[in-house]
């Protein structure tokens, strides 16, 4: 396990740009762009401790509009693997929009630096667990989503914008409805 951590501590991400740049110049990317030319990047994604270190590599999505599915390339020490084609997670009337490179302006460090500053004071009565970051745009907006799970089973999440490095919103969520 300490390996593992050592490796994954050696995974820095000086910036989504540049990771994507690493994936564009792979052959197993190169061979799928071939006959999925209509896909676009959709997101980015890192399961995080609690101490907002990644536990995962990167993930980076790329959305099939045409059969609304999604392809995955994992990180790994070399290079990047390949997911298989999959379902996505959104509402009917949602949609997967492209994730514009250009537009981010922040790194995953100094966000996640920025989230742990906020913590205290959006969430004072909570002890924050586990969680993942997803790097995406959503209802136009390009945002780093940190979600956690708190200790009393709660979602804690906070989406920062990835362009100015402004709290766009954060909001805590009940994991479990309880009976009354």
């Amino acid at each position: 396990m300490r390996q593992v951590q050592l490796y994954l501590e050696r995974i820095r991400v000086s910036s989504p740009q540049n990771l994507h740049q690493s994936l564009l110049k792979t052959t197993v990317f190169k061979n799928w762009l071939t006959t999925h030319k209509q896909s676009y990047l959709s997101h980015f994604f890192s399961s995080i401790s609690a101490q907002l270190k990644p536990k995962s590599t990167w993930e980076i999505g790329y959305f099939n509009p045409e059969s609304q599915r999604i392809t995955v390339f994992s990180q790994t020490e070399q290079s990047f693997t390949i997911k298989q084609e999959d379902d996505i997670f959104k509402s009917e009337t949602g949609r997967v929009e492209w994730l514009e490179l250009s537009k981010i302006k922040t790194n995953f460090e100094d966000m996640s630096l920025k989230c742990q500053e906020q913590i205290p004071a959006l969430f004072p009565k909570e002890s924050l667990g586990d969680g993942f970051v997803v790097l995406q745009k959503f209802e136009g907006k390009i945002q780093w989503n940190f979600t956690f799970v708190t200790k009393s089973l709660k979602f804690a999440n906070i989406k920062i914008n990835a362009a100015s490095g402004a709290v766009d919103s954060h909001q805590l969520v009940e994991a479990v409805r309880r009976e009354k």
